[in-house]
């Protein structure tokens, strides 16, 4: 394999020597890039596929973006959650289509910026990020040499509105007795996701001697936006029990036999109505963010919080909770040099009575 050669155009093409046709003439395939290390790292992905026996109708550099995408989610169909399949397919359609039909050889660092340029204009920085996430990943599994190096929009801090104790109780007493009452107070006390809520099986979940709802299983949709509860929780630390107050658990147990879980739509929809007549802008995930606020606001340890929200490490805690986080830790220091002030005072009350 001869290294890159610049063109006259400016362009960088290697080439790479594939064997002989019918007439014993040499055949070479080239591959064109904007800049030399790009064109040689193509050309020896090609040799190397060629090594191994992978034809040319079959080679991963002669598949688009879009083949890529599609690889990725049948290979992993069995790995990935439903929702996430669900999710992936969207951006599939939606996101990315400039690129979507070019070839992964013929992808270039500035091809790919161009695109996401585009769609920063019109999409939300998170939704930009997510999207070229799939892309990058899906690529990079099929075409493993190609490491793009892009810059991606940044993303926009958005406000966290965390209900007061006076705006929930407003919204309890609008609700009380109907079928949102439940899943609001669950959420509110003990913090759980609305799929989570919706798998909750009275009084099977429920065990009163220790206090502790049991998280064992997530409603949640399927790649055809198909809702059904799986048997396991959305990742393994969120299969937890979680404490629930006296109260609520004698709430749930004088549920009637037939109760049914609220499905998870009416939960988003139902509460979002209910917040709306308030004059509120909140959504039921915002009851999780109250829960963890109750949590930061009695200083519960940073573990026991994770592990009560079913998250696997503390950086969501931090990343979310950051300012929340900030309030305590400035307390408990303000409590802290209370305490070694009056230390101090001590040590100067004897100080000053030593002749």
């Amino acid at each position: 394999m001869a290294e890159a050669h610049k063109l006259p155009s400016g362009s960088w093409r290697a080439q790479v020597y594939v064997g002989k046709d019918a007439n014993g003439k040499r055949i070479y395939e080239s591959f064109t890039a904007n800049t030399k290390k790009e064109a040689d790292l193509l050309a020896a992905a090609r040799a190397r596929e060629l090594e191994i026996g992978i034809q040319k109708d079959r080679a991963p550099s002669q598949m688009t973006v879009g083949e890529a995408i599609d690889q990725y989610l049948e290979t992993n169909e069995n790995v990935l959650a439903p929702k996430t399949i669900r999710e992936y397919k969207g951006y599939r359609a939606r996101y990315f289509q400039g690129i979507m039909r070019v070839k992964i050889r013929d992808l270039t660092n500035a091809t790919i910026q161009r695109e996401i340029n585009a769609e920063a204009r019109r999409l939300a920085p998170k939704s930009v990020r997510n999207a070229w996430g799939l892309v990058r990943i899906a690529v990079v599994t099929a075409f493993p040499d190609f490491r793009p190096d892009v810059n991606l929009p940044a993303l926009i801090k958005s406000e966290m509105n965390i209900p007061t104790e006076e705006q929930l109780a407003g919204l309890l007493e609008d609700i009380a007795g109907t079928r949102l009452e439940i899943p609001v107070l669950i959420g509110a006390a003990c913090g759980l996701r609305r799929g989570e809520i919706a798998a909750l099986k009275f009084p099977d979940d429920i065990d009163k001697k220790r206090g502790v709802l049991r998280v064992r299983r997530c409603m949640t949709e399927n790649a055809d936006g198909e809702w059904f509860v799986e048997n396991r929780t959305k990742t393994y630390e969120s299969t937890r029990d979680v404490d629930c107050p006296a109260w609520l658990i004698e709430k749930l147990l004088a549920l009637p036999s037939d109760y049914k879980p609220v499905h998870p739509a009416y939960i988003t929809s139902g509460f979002r109505r209910a917040a709306a007549r308030r004059g509120l802008d909140i959504h039921f995930h915002n009851l999780r963010h109250y829960y963890a606020s109750l949590l930061l606001s009695v200083n519960a340890p940073e573990h026991y919080i994770v592990r009560r929200l079913g998250h696997k490490t503390p950086n969501m805690l931090r990343r979310v909770y950051g300012h929340l986080m900030a309030d305590r830790d400035r307390e408990i220091t303000a409590a802290l040099y209370s305490k070694l002030e009056t230390m101090q005072h001590g040590v100067q009350h004897v100080e000053n009575e030593q002749p």
